[in-house]
């Protein structure tokens, strides 16, 4: 038999099979209409996790971006912007606590009312409209 007759054998087909197949979708759509509740499947396990680097890097929960390990943050240092937050940064640093860590701060600085970071953005704008803002900005009054 040459190839040109294969092509235009037709393919058997398992009729059975193939009925059941459209009978299974039938009873399933019917069962839909009627408002039927399926169970929903169990969720497959979890894979087993060789090491803790696959137990750091794997996320099980897809609503969660992937992040980095958080690492300790260290000692405070205010950057060279001008505004409220490092005014009250300086400060802190130079009358409440002098190794105090960023962390610290950032739990210090959001304990503050808003009409106390307000008074800090208030002071930047007067301290930079005079040319004040120098090494001496530590030693103000604390809000």
């Amino acid at each position: 038999m040459s190839i040109a007759d294969k092509e235009n054998i037709p393919l058997k087909t398992n009729r059975s099979l193939h009925q059941n197949l459209l009978e299974s979708r039938s009873s399933t759509l019917a069962l839909c209409a009627a408002n039927m509740q399926f169970p929903t499947p169990p969720s497959p396990p979890a894979p087993a996790l060789e090491c803790e680097v696959q137990k750091a890097t794997i996320n099980l929960n897809p609503a969660e971006p992937m992040s980095k390990p958080k690492k300790a943050k260290g000692k405070m240092r205010p950057s060279q912007t001008r505004n409220g937050r490092n005014l009250c940064a300086h400060r802190w640093l130079k009358q409440i606590k002098t190794n105090g860590t960023t962390d610290e701060f950032g739990v210090y600085y959001m304990s503050l009312a808003e009409n106390q970071r307000t008074a800090y953005d208030n002071e930047v704008t007067d301290l930079v409209a005079a040319n004040k803002w120098d090494k001496t900005i530590g030693q103000g009054m604390m809000y």
